[in-house]
């Protein structure tokens, strides 16, 4: 009988071990938990981080052609990975001097990036979108 429960206790610890590693990795088996996976990591950063996370996993979706192949890049990797990949990736577009990667640097982009977000809007530059970001921003603390 003591035996049966150490193997139950046994088998808890390591499923729950297993299922912890697996939180921080990229589930896109679709899109649609693609999308969870990527807000639940998103969720357990911190703002810099987070923000950080975000802007290179979009930038990755923008350099895939399809979805599947979207899908594919991002399956099973750590945010540190994610990150990484924009960074190579925003390297080579300001290498081929697109007009759309203007910044010095990724770590100057993030900087802007984060200091727009941080900042409120105004009535001038409200548009649609500005209101419900800033309710966005409330929430998560941001």
């Amino acid at each position: 009988m003591k035996t049966l429960l150490y193997i139950s206790l046994l088998c808890c610890l390591l499923f729950s071990v297993s299922s912890c590693d697996q939180s921080k990795q990229i589930r896109a088996k679709n899109q649609k938990s693609m999308l969870q996976s990527f807000l639940r990591i998103k969720r357990g950063m911190g703002f810099a981080k987070g923000t950080e996370f975000e802007v290179a996993f979009w930038s990755l979706k923008q350099k895939s052609t399809d979805n599947a192949a979207f899908l594919a890049l991002v399956n099973g990797k750590q945010p540190e990975e994610i990150v990484k990949m924009g960074r190579q990736y925003f390297t080579e577009r300001k290498q081929a001097n697109d007009p759309n990667y203007q910044h010095e640097s990724w770590d100057t982009m993030m900087t802007e990036v984060i200091a727009q977000i941080k900042t409120p809007a105004t009535k001038q530059t409200q548009s649609k979108a500005t209101p419900r970001q800033n309710e966005a921003n409330r929430i998560q603390g941001y």
